[in-house]
């Protein structure tokens, strides 16, 4: 059933650009604040379905979150893995308050907190109220997987990659475009180099950019920052670490924003749309049915990834060995793969299928899936 499979890949796709935006206000006690989160979520959520969740940060600027929005479809090409999209706010309160305060922990250089104050120093309470109240407000009203991706420009870069050594269960996945490693004498740089990926209890995904901050007086040393990081995460070889980077020589530290964000959201999705990620992500989540295995399948084929989306159909059928149309469609992915044999055995067996589900389908569907195991044969024959 390519054409109706088709249809609603098509359709899911079309869900994302079409996502509902709503901004919503958490009060912390922890920070003492009331603070604005911005929320961008399916039109129509599944309520069979968990969602990923994929926080930006630096929201009070639209053009940074809305831009994340708008990209993910032309980077998530095989479209199983719905997401809820959350733009944290940092307020500003003149002279008192800044979004620097947020992104950065306390200085322990005595030159990097006097150049700073008073926009330092609240990293570890917004890492809290993340941990403590934004996640559980979310947790009550939406059904969300353990999939997190942070997403952090400049200092937002910073924040993320430091929550990741202070508590890294926070986030699962992380895009830091231009970070600043420099910041308080390379202090990133230095915990990282003592930092045991292979502790963690799951897999990080780690992408990184840098543009051409050398030029620039005001980031001095974010370059040579930027080279240690990444010998440093380079040579980590742990198998809880994916790592990638990129550099924008071209680009000033702002315009490099877009190119960084695609590319870090190019590598996530390469990385958590390998065959082995998807077969993880199906036998982890019992609330995935087999509509949605079935699109999975189809939308490999629809990536020139024809075996592994029979893979992923196989995988169906051990689960979902009763349902009718996951025979059909491993039929016809047999048979665009000129494998006449395969294809005729389950189209057979999809035939088969149909008849003892007779009882719990209905006339008109009945008779549908009849007529179309009638033509499955006529393609076979003609073969």
């Amino acid at each position: 059933m390519k054409n109706y499979v088709l249809f609603l890949t098509m359709l899911a796709s079309n869900f994302l650009f079409s996502q509902n935006k709503e901004k919503i206000s958490i009060h912390s006690t922890i920070l003492n604040q009331d603070r604005e989160i911005w929320l961008y979520t399916p039109e129509e959520m599944d309520a069979n379905e968990k969602y990923d969740v994929i926080v930006v940060f630096d929201a009070q600027y639209q053009t940074f979150l809305d831009l994340v929005q708008s990209s993910i479809p032309f980077r998530d090409e095989l479209n199983y893995r719905e997401s809820i999209i959350v733009g944290v706010v940092s307020p500003y309160v003149e002279n008192e308050y800044n979004r620097n305060n947020d992104l950065l922990p306390m200085a322990n250089d005595t030159e990097e907190l006097k150049r700073r104050s008073p926009y330092i120093g609240n990293a570890d309470k917004v890492i809290e109220f993340m941990d403590k109240e934004l996640f559980p407000n979310l947790e009550k009203k939406y059904a969300l997987t353990k999939n997190r991706l942070a997403i952090g420009h400049s200092n937002g870069g910073t924040l993320i990659l430091y929550s990741l050594l202070k508590n890294p269960a926070l986030f699962t996945d992380y895009i830091a475009v231009s970070p600043n490693f420099a910041f308080d004498k390379e202090r990133l740089v230095g915990e990282f180099k003592h930092f045991n990926f292979d502790q963690l209890k799951s897999k990080k995904f780690i992408f990184i950019s840098q543009a051409n901050e050398s030029e620039a007086t005001n980031f001095k040393g974010w370059d040579f920052a930027f080279t240690n990081i990444i010998n440093v995460l380079s040579t980590k070889n742990s198998s809880n670490l994916v790592f990638k980077h990129e550099a924008y020589p071209k680009e000033s530290h702002f315009s490099s924003f877009p190119n960084g964000m695609l590319q870090g959201l190019r590598e996530y999705y390469n990385n958590s749309n390998s065959i082995h990620q998807i077969i993880d992500y199906i036998e982890k989540n019992n609330w995935i049915n087999s509509s949605k295995i079935n699109q999975i399948g189809y939308n490999l084929f629809y990536d020139d990834r024809i075996d592994e989306g029979i893979r992923i159909l196989q995988i169906g059928i051990k689960k979902y060995p009763n349902d009718v149309n996951l025979y059909d469609s491993l039929g016809e992915l047999y048979f665009n793969k000129k494998d006449i044999k395969n294809a005729s055995k389950y189209y057979k067996l999809f035939g088969e299928k149909v008849e003892q589900s007779k009882s719990t389908l209905s006339q008109e569907n009945y008779k549908k899936y009849k007529e179309l195991y009638h033509r499955r044969m006529e393609e076979i024959k003609k073969m």
